[in-house]
C-alpha cells in the first residue's frame, strides 16, 4: 500500500510543499471547554491552510465517497480549530487521502464563514455530550464495523441481552 502511495501523483504533489508540519497537535479554548486534534499533515501556504488526513481503511474504490462523507466532519473540526489559531487565514483546503486508492483524492475548500457555522454544530454536540443526550443512528449499522452479524447495533444488542 505504501509503495502504491509513494509512487502516486498525490504523494508527489504534497511532497512539493516546503512549509508543512506532520502529526501536529492543535488545541483551542471553546467556551468552558477545550478542543483538541492531531492533524496528519498541515501545509501552510500564503493564502490558505491545507489539512491532509490519511486513511488506511480497507475500502473498495466505489465506497470512497461514502466513507469520505463520514470523515469530512473530522477535517472541518481541525479547520475550525486552525481558524482560531491562525487568524490571518480565511481559506482552508481539506484533503482526504485513502492510502489504498491515492489517485482518488477527496478535496473540499472551506472558508472561515463556513467554519463559524460549523462552530454551532460543535457547541451543540458538546452540550449534548455533557447532558448525556446520545441518539443512536441505527441507519448506519449496515456500514458500521462494530455491528454484529445481521447489522445489529452492539449497544442495542447489549441492552437486550441478559448476562
Amino acid at each position: 500500500d505504501l509503495r502504491l502511495y509513494y509512487s502516486s501523483n498525490a504523494y508527489r504533489e504534497l511532497n512539493e510543499h516546503k512549509n508543512y508540519k506532520n502529526e501536529i497537535e492543535i488545541y483551542c479554548e471553546e467556551g468552558k471547554h477545550y478542543l483538541f486534534g492531531i492533524i496528519d499533515k498541515l501545509i501552510i501556504e500564503k493564502d490558505k491552510l491545507i489539512v491532509v488526513d490519511y486513511k488506511t481503511d480497507d475500502v473498495e474504490i466505489d465506497q470512497i465517497k461514502y466513507r469520505a462523507d463520514n470523515y469530512l466532519p473530522q477535517l472541518k473540526f481541525y479547520a475550525y480549530i486552525l481558524a482560531k489559531l491562525y487568524n490571518d487565514y480565511s481559506k482552508f483546503e481539506l484533503r482526504l487521502i485513502f492510502i489504498k486508492h491515492p489517485q482518488e483524492i477527496i478535496q473540499l475548500e472551506i472558508h472561515k464563514t463556513d467554519l463559524e457555522k460549523f462552530g454551532y454544530e460543535i457547541n451543540s454536540a458538546i452540550e449534548k455530550i455533557i447532558a448525556g443526550d446520545y441518539k443512536q443512528n441505527l441507519q448506519h449499522c449496515s456500514k458500521c464495523h462494530f455491528a454484529l452479524e445481521g447489522n445489529i447495533c452492539v449497544k442495542s444488542w447489549k441492552s437486550q441481552s441478559t448476562f
